[in-house]
Formats: structure tokens, sequence, C-alpha cells
């Protein structure tokens, strides 16, 4: 009963949590807490218990939002489940066999999952990224023209402007994937 219990309360929590981190803007860091509960059962109890416990959570997430959010969430939190509970329980000092299979397997769902949620969305963090950068160029722009500049000076302005956004928008998505690579170095 008290195993049944727990299962549930770490279900509840970590439901909670992902739909704080969904709806809630100035909370959604709280999202990567969502394995949390299921990695400390899995290591308590067993890690089918684990796995059957994110299923639920999911299959409510999905209920409450969407079927697809909860089968991304799913695919997304699962094998970072599977490898935290395996290697604790294991007491492994290094990720070295499994860890970089779910490391990379980690990551190839979470650019698959952008894609597809940018393709059904509308919504890239690329373009996201964009607005604002283009935002902040015009008011930047704005503010320069207040300083009576002559024209030549505001056209090179702008012009050096725009070419580093040009800049910072092709690095972006490079050194994300780097940053998620070379996470599975260490």
């Amino acid at each position: 009963m008290k195993k049944i219990v727990e299962i549930l309360l770490a279900v509840s929590m970590a439901t909670v949590v992902m739909l704080l981190g969904i709806y809630y803007m100035p909370l959604q860091f709280i999202i990567f807490l969502y394995a949390i509960p299921f990695v400390v059962i899995g290591i308590k109890h067993e890690i089918n218990t684990s796995i059957i416990g994110m299923i639920l959570s999911t299959f409510i997430i999905g209920l409450l939002t969407d079927k697809l959010s909860g089968l991304f969430i799913l695919i997304t939190f699962l094998p970072l489940n599977i490898a935290l509970v395996y290697t604790i329980k294991s007491r492994k000092k290094t990720l070295r066999n499994h860890g970089y299979f779910y490391s990379g397997l980690n990551n190839i769902l979470f650019f698959i999952i952008m894609s597809i949620m940018g393709d059904i969305t509308g919504v890239s963090i690329i373009n996201q990224i964009e607005e604002f950068l283009n935002h902040t160029l015009n008011t930047q722009l704005e503010l320069l023209e207040d300083m009576d500049l002559s024209s030549y000076e505001m056209f090179k302005l702008k012009d050096t402007m725009e070419d580093k956004l040009k800049e910072v928008l092709l690095i972006i998505p490079s050194t994300i994937m780097i940053f998620f690579f070379n996470n599975d170095l260490y």
C-alpha cells in the first residue's frame, strides 16, 4: 500500500510540475525537474515501477493538454529516466556504456521533437530569437536617430548591426548542437 501511495504522489507531483511548466511562462525552467520523482521511485523500488509511473503521468498530461505533447514528453524524458535509474542503482562511476547511447538518443529525439513542434505549431526557437533580435535592432536604431547622426553614419551603423544580427542567427543553431553533443562527452 505504501508503494502505491508513493508512486501516486510522484505521478501527481511530476504532472503538476510539468503542467505548471507548460502553461505558466515564468516557471518554464521547472520542466527539467519532471523526471526527478520517477528517478527516486526507480531507485527506491524498481525501474519498471518508474517507467509505469512516467507513462501514467504523461498519459494524464496528454489528456489535459493534447496527446502529442504527452507523447513528446514521454519520448524526451523516458530514456533519461532509464539511464539515471540504471546508473545509480548499478553504482557506476560514469555513464560510459549506456550513458553515451541514452544521451545521444535524447539529443536526437530533442531535435526531432523541436522540428516537429515547429512544423505543427508554426513556432520555431530560431524564429523567436530572430524576432527578438530584430526588435532589439529596431529599438537601437530608434535611439541612434535621436543622436542626430548624418545619414551616412546611420547607414553604416545600420548595416553593421544587421550584419552582426545575421551572424548571430547563423551561429545559434550550431552553438545549440555543439552544446548538446558536447554534453555526450562528459
